[in-house]
């Protein structure tokens, strides 16, 4: 079985090797591709890297998707190299949000790992929150649509959701190193669904506008 990456703009732009039986990938052969540090490194030393097409490249895109400063097509996408010429990709870099301590934060996991645990009962969606915060912040929808209303029921309900949350997703964050860890009710914000920022397209979260849209309610919960 072969790992890929690969988009819509450039086809395919990675492949591990079938031979050696590892997720590591290399860039196709006679592809013109760039590997550049975005200036941010994992906790664990690893440079981030970001996946950047020259316009000299044939598939580079056209001239109106690229970078005005430089003339290149940034993809967002990032990796790290683990040995020479053999890289693992790390996701977008909008996915990763950077913190106070000036380290990066890898929401997708963190999300991925809330859905694992809650999506089947307590949470139709998520994501995570914090730029330049010291620790991230979750805003959940819950499943239970009676949480929208108002009422002390509801408070009671939306405490004992967020612990249970919390409970469910201890064991991960115990294994995240300190500036990615979620442990504690405060960091979890209930909304009513439906209520996130939302692509027209395919309905995916907006990060950054719900960043924005909920800055008020997470100065104050980092004011605590």
């Amino acid at each position: 079985m072969l790992n890929a990456v690969s988009s819509t703009e450039l086809g395919m732009v990675m492949m591990s090797n079938g031979k050696e039986n590892t997720d590591e990938l290399e860039i196709v052969s006679g592809s013109k591709y760039e590997l550049v540090p975005t200036g941010d490194k994992l906790v664990s030393g690893e440079d981030l890297l970001e996946l950047i097409v020259p316009p000299e490249a044939p598939n580079c895109p056209v001239p109106s998707l690229r970078d005005a400063s430089d003339g290149k097509f940034h993809t967002g996408d990032l990796f790290i190299e683990v040995n020479p010429g053999k890289y693992l990709c790390k996701g977008r870099n909008d996915n990763w949000i950077k913190m106070e301590v000036a380290l990066r934060c890898d929401t997708v996991s963190i999300e991925a790992n809330v859905m694992e645990t809650c999506g089947d009962d307590l949470v139709s969606a998520v994501v995570v929150v914090g730029v330049g915060r010291p620790c991230p912040t979750m805003i959940i929808e819950p499943r239970d649509k009676s949480l929208s209303s108002d009422g002390a029921d509801t408070e009671d309900a939306v405490r004992e959701l967020k612990e249970d949350v919390l409970r469910r997703i201890t064991p991960f964050h115990k294994r995240r190193y300190m500036h990615e860890r979620i442990d504690d009710t405060r960091y979890i914000i209930v909304v009513p669904q439906g209520t996130l920022p939302r692509t027209v397209t395919k309905g995916n979260v907006r990060r950054k506008e719900a960043e924005q849209a909920f800055e008020t309610v997470l100065n104050a919960v980092y004011a605590k």
